[in-house]
């Protein structure tokens, strides 16, 4: 047996990684099954690895890197089957996954250690920074853990069915608004890692969009980074839940 070579689940789905450093599979916090055979393994080539160091403005290990670069290919292969990867924090509130997405150093962080500080033990973290999202038979989006939870290391064990997105925006007063359909598709689209490529890529990326915009709230919450900004989102949350057990 190849003891270079792994499974792992991601969003249900089964993802073969060939490593090249002894040392990558310990960044890999969800857990990895050795495994044989070559069919659908991804792996890092030495000219990706020699491309990654010449982008690179800090220096990182070679074991670090690779981490790193197995992101990308490995949400072109979730997308064959119906799932992606999102720039995001998720967690687990009211029996639901909720999505706290911006570009970087926007705040999602912030936001999260509001919450909390706020409700404690009833959050509970699922990615810290590119979560999963899968569309499952029945038609649902799931949101689930995924290897890279980001630079605090924000990882968790359980997935959950999407609740709703909250886009962020820092400014200079708290304000969150519901967003339309139409209003969140450019959003959603800038944030997902993969873009696809083919027509399979294609439609399956258009179906997890549809999936998200269609049956699930969108706002986009205008912020200062207080505790005042989470307890504006929960409550819109809170509200949009009484409306959906509401007769």
């Amino acid at each position: 047996m190849d003891k270079q070579t792994y499974e792992l689940n991601i969003a249900g789905r089964t993802v073969r990684y060939r490593f090249r450093e002894p040392q990558t599979a310990r960044h890999f916090l969800l857990p990895l099954t050795p495994c044989a055979g070559d069919r659908h393994v991804i792996e890092i080539s030495d000219k990706l690895m020699e491309r990654g160091r010449e982008l690179l403005t800090v220096q990182i290990s070679d074991d670090v890197l690779e981490y790193k670069l197995m992101m990308a290919p490995t949400a072109r292969y979730l997308l064959r089957y119906d799932a992606l990867l999102i720039h995001a924090v998720a967690f687990l509130w009211r029996g639901r996954a909720w999505l706290l997405s911006a570009a970087s150093g926007v705040g999602k962080s912030t936001q999260f250690r509001l919450w909390r500080e706020l409700y404690g033990e009833d959050v509970q973290i699922i990615c810290g920074d590119m979560p999963a999202l899968s569309l499952e038979s029945d038609g649902s989006i799931l949101v689930s853990p995924s290897p890279w939870p980001g630079k605090e290391r924000w990882s968790g064990t359980v997935s959950a069915t999407l609740g709703g997105v909250v886009f962020l925006e820092q400014a200079e007063e708290n304000e969150i608004v519901r967003l339309e359909p139409a209003q969140s598709l450019d959003l959603l689209h800038e944030r997902c890692l993969c873009r696809p490529r083919t027509v399979e890529e294609i439609y399956s990326f258009a179906a997890l969009l549809d999936g998200v915009l269609s049956h699930h709230p969108v706002w986009l919450l205008r912020n200062r980074g207080d505790p005042a900004s989470a307890q504006l989102t929960a409550r819109a949350i809170e509200d949009y839940l009484s409306e959906r057990n509401t007769p």
